[in-house]
């Protein structure tokens, strides 16, 4: 996967840019992206056809992860994104996942942020204090 966009300092191996998994996520083939922050964020701001599975809750979500890509006629090793607010909870859940056996698991770089700010400015921007959310503009 070749990612023009992902910054210099980020890791291919464990990462994407939000370009390329917004690209992904329109283009023809099936991709998935997986959200890995709490429900009361992805209610701020939210990827349209995104999965919400808290990073709490993850490591006993697998088959949930995997029953996912198979929706989507995916295969357990297919590329997919797994996004958060900034990318560090994604980038830990990323490694989870391919420790887990889903090696195409790879964080959306700079999170839901970066893609509103960079991808697509539609998509609300918040600050998290807790588990609440306020939009900023």
């Amino acid at each position: 996967m070749d990612d023009p966009h992902l910054p210099d300092g980020a890791r291919p191996e464990y990462e994407v840019s939000p370009h390329f998994a917004a690209a992904q996520h329109a283009g023809e083939r099936p991709y998935l992206i997986l959200d890995c922050r709490l429900p009361s964020e992805a209610e701020a701001a939210t990827i349209v056809g995104s999965v919400l599975i808290p990073l709490h809750e993850l490591e006993q979500s697998l088959d949930d992860v995997e029953d996912a890509l198979e929706d989507r006629g995916l295969p357990k090793d297919a590329p997919f994104a797994v996004l958060c607010h900034h990318g560090q909870r994604s980038l830990r859940a990323a490694l989870l996942l391919q420790h887990a056996g889903f090696t195409g698991a790879r964080s959306v770089f700079g999170g839901i942020e970066l893609w509103a700010s960079a991808v697509d400015a539609n998509i609300p921007r918040y600050v998290r204090d807790g588990s609440r959310c306020t939009i900023v503009e």
